[in-house]
């Protein structure tokens, strides 16, 4: 596809990439190890287990869920223009998501659990077993997939700055409690990314004024 074949998807995906990898090789293990002798028993590490709890994507995923019926009732009622911003921000969620859900299984991650206690570090391969789905990380690509599909939708500078904040806050929650090494949440982050540019370019820019038009504000 053109998309895939463009200048800035194809410069996104060799920063993420670069990225992930070099963290892989040099920063994973040493932040690991930091939260887990570091931050373990402290209120920072407790707030973001809560914030853990709170934010799988059977909670997060309610949104976009709530946006798919939105959109299924302005397609049933012939309003198709105005279910294009509540369709944008379901599609972007649900593709990432199923991506990540797919390579967890496929590429199966030893969290870093199996680091502290076992040395383990690296790709078992094809398993369904929660410690062994650690890469790329699902709470993060739920968060990153609603909050950058917002940004693409919501111009208010300050409302932007909190879609971005609350995604960085998920992210750094993951590592404080070592469920998730530093290339597990930038590969979420980076999936997320690219799934909202794929349906920003199939969607056009015109769903910004149709949400104006459906929210009856100026953005």
């Amino acid at each position: 596809m053109v998309f895939f074949k463009s200048k800035i998807v194809i410069r996104l995906s060799v920063i993420f990439i670069a990225c992930v990898i070099l963290s892989m090789i040099f920063v994973d293990k040493s932040v690991a190890y930091y939260f887990h002798n570091h931050w373990q028993h402290t209120g920072l590490y407790a707030l973001a287990g809560f914030i853990g709890k709170y934010t799988r994507s059977r909670y997060v995923g309610l949104i976009p869920f709530f946006c798919a019926l939105v959109a299924c009732y302005f397609l049933l009622i012939k309003q198709k223009e105005k279910a294009k911003p509540f369709a944008f921000i379901a599609l972007s969620f649900y593709i990432a998501y199923f991506i990540v859900l797919i390579l967890k299984v496929v590429l199966a991650r030893y969290r870093p659990i199996y680091l502290f206690n076992n040395g383990l570090y690296g790709f078992h391969f094809f398993s369904f077993q929660h410690n062994l789905n650690s890469f790329p990380s699902g709470h993060t690509v739920a968060a990153a997939a609603l909050a950058i599909a917002l940004f693409y939708l919501i111009e208010i500078t300050w409302l932007r700055a909190l879609f971005i904040v609350y995604m960085l806050i998920i992210a750094l929650s993951r590592l404080i409690i070592t469920a998730h090494f530093v290339s597990d949440v930038l590969a979420s982050i980076y999936i997320a990314r690219l799934s909202v540019m794929w349906f920003d370019s199939l969607m056009g820019h015109a769903r910004r004024r149709h949400l104006k038009n459906i929210v009856d504000y100026d953005l």
